[in-house]
């Protein structure tokens, strides 16, 4: 399981590289409740540790959201975050 240090903001990867949606939200820059409406349509890569905790590698939401995010329109933001583009 991924850990966190200094509090739940701080990311720290665990050698698999899975990290909660919390986590995946923040590294996004996206809302929870998005990325858990694109898990529902599994438009994102995703796993599930037991019946309902999601995990995320963070290699993969790089590379989906390189790809546009499988059809969702992002954008990075002058911080660097990701946003939906209007």
């Amino acid at each position: 399981m991924p850990a966190t240090a200094g509090g739940e903001g701080t990311l720290i990867d665990t050698p698999e590289g899975w990290i909660t949606l919390k986590q995946a939200a923040q590294h996004l820059g996206l809302s929870t409740a998005f990325l858990r409406k694109q898990v529902r349509k599994q438009a994102i890569p995703f796993s599930r540790a037991g019946s309902k905790v999601l995990r995320f590698k963070r290699s993969e939401l790089d590379r989906w959201l390189e790809s546009n995010g499988s059809g969702v329109n992002l954008r990075r933001n002058d911080e660097g975050r990701s946003v939906l583009a209007h």
